[in-house]
């Protein structure tokens, strides 16, 4: 529908290659991705998922944790390959035997049997890099594995620690500025259609420990 209509700009959340493919193909509207940048031609703004991987490793290992996983949804997602990427850095930077076995990726299927693998690697911390993941992962540790969260396992979370203070036990959580991420987004995309730039610009916004 993007050809059938007459619009100045877009703003997209476009996680597969033949949707950027699509919008590679539109003639003089600028476009604006959220949360990926890996698009050089496209103008992005996205929060720092690097930086929320790092920020996961440093926490556990501040509380005592030598022994952590990674739990995430899309392998292919750019912020996912960002976090992943930090992940292995940071605990190989402190001398952690961690390596790739220690993440894992649902690609949109159940987690049970990921969940489970991860488990027998011992691990005594899971980054879980989606809200609605980490609800879940939740969910299966103590119902269906039978291991209690926090007391055998700690779990941290990504995205809303509006859900996430409201769980029992409340979840630790990396979260991003979402409002903020849409606004600035927004206005990249406004500036472009006025003045007519199309250069690309890219922004990059902090995430918080909560």
């Amino acid at each position: 529908r993007l050809h059938d209509r007459h619009i100045d700009g877009v703003l997209a959340m476009a996680w597969d290659d033949a949707t950027i493919d699509i919008l590679r193909g539109l003639k003089n509207v600028p476009v604006v991705t959220l949360n990926r940048m890996d698009v050089p031609e496209f103008s992005a703004v996205a929060t720092d998922h690097y930086g929320s991987g790092k920020m996961a490793v440093e926490a556990f290992y501040a509380k005592g944790h030598r022994r952590m996983a990674l739990l995430c949804e899309e392998r292919d997602h750019w912020g996912a390959r960002q976090r992943a990427k930090a992940f292995l850095d940071r605990t190989g930077s402190l001398g952690l035997a961690v390596d790739e076995q220690f993440i894992a990726y649902t690609d949109h299927q159940p987690m049970y049997g990921q969940l489970r693998r991860l488990m027998s690697l011992g691990p005594t911390g899971i980054f879980v890099t989606e809200e609605n993941l980490g609800i879940e992962a939740i969910y299966i540790l103590n119902e269906v594995l039978k291991v209690r969260v926090p007391q055998d396992i700690s779990i941290f979370g990504m995205e809303l620690s509006q859900v996430s203070q409201y769980l029992c036990p409340p979840l630790t959580t990396i979260m991003q500025p979402l409002e903020e991420l849409c606004t600035v987004a927004f206005d990249v995309l406004m500036k472009q259609i006025v003045e007519g730039t199309r250069e690309p610009v890219q922004v990059m916004l902090d995430n918080q420990l909560i």
